[in-house]
């Protein structure tokens, strides 16, 4: 009987051993979800680090000699509309200066609220601009980029280089299409929009 005992408990402690074992392989197996948080986490802050409104170095692998970047604090007449992001730099070389601006919007009915808007009060003089104008908008030369989210805004004394900066847009995968490509050039305006990298002349 004593026998019988001894081996009852012998068995009693071996299953009581398994049991620990089992529950420590199951708490080392509930590290995982935690190591896929970690990736997410990663994920997210790569996402947030190509979120750029100008990136100097794509600027210069597709041409452009930019010597050096001057933020701009100023407020523009877009900046009335509560965009969602702003950008806004100087583009300095030896020869020229280059304002880049742009202006990301939650959708585009409020892009294009502030687009039209921009229009009917257009530079210092406040003067009304309608679509397919031929002639000159302001003294610079200038292009205006539409598409669903954002407006950008390109001035300088130089021709500005409309084909190089969609080539640069495409170097940030930016999306190809656009509602309205407004260049001014030698004191002439050209209305266009862009689908699939095809241009489409936009008439009055």
């Amino acid at each position: 009987m004593k026998k019988i005992s001894f081996y009852l408990l012998l068995i009693l402690l071996i299953q009581g051993c398994s049991d620990t074992a089992t529950e420590k392989v199951l708490k080392m197996e509930d590290i995982a979800p935690k190591a896929k948080n970690t990736s997410k986490q990663t994920t997210n802050n790569k996402e947030k680090k190509e979120l750029i409104g100008f990136s100097q170095l794509a600027a210069q692998w597709v041409g452009f000699k930019i010597d050096s970047i001057v933020s701009v604090d100023s407020l523009f007449f877009n900046d009335r509309f509560t965009p969602k992001k702003s950008f806004k730099f100087k583009l300095y070389n030896s020869t020229n200066e280059t304002l880049f601006t742009q202006w990301v919007f939650k959708d585009s009915m409020a892009t294009y609220n502030a687009f039209y808007n921009w229009l009917d009060c257009f530079g210092e003089p406040c003067k009304s601009i309608s679509i397919g104008q031929k002639r000159a908008l302001q003294k610079d030369n200038c292009v205006i980029l539409v598409n669903d989210t954002s407006l950008t805004y390109i001035t300088s004394k130089e021709q500005v280089k409309t084909k190089q900066w969609f080539t640069y847009f495409d170097t940030l995968t930016h999306s190809s299409n656009w509602k309205f490509i407004i260049d001014q050039h030698h004191k002439k305006t050209s209305w266009n929009s862009m689908k699939n990298r095809v241009l489409i002349p936009i008439k009055k």
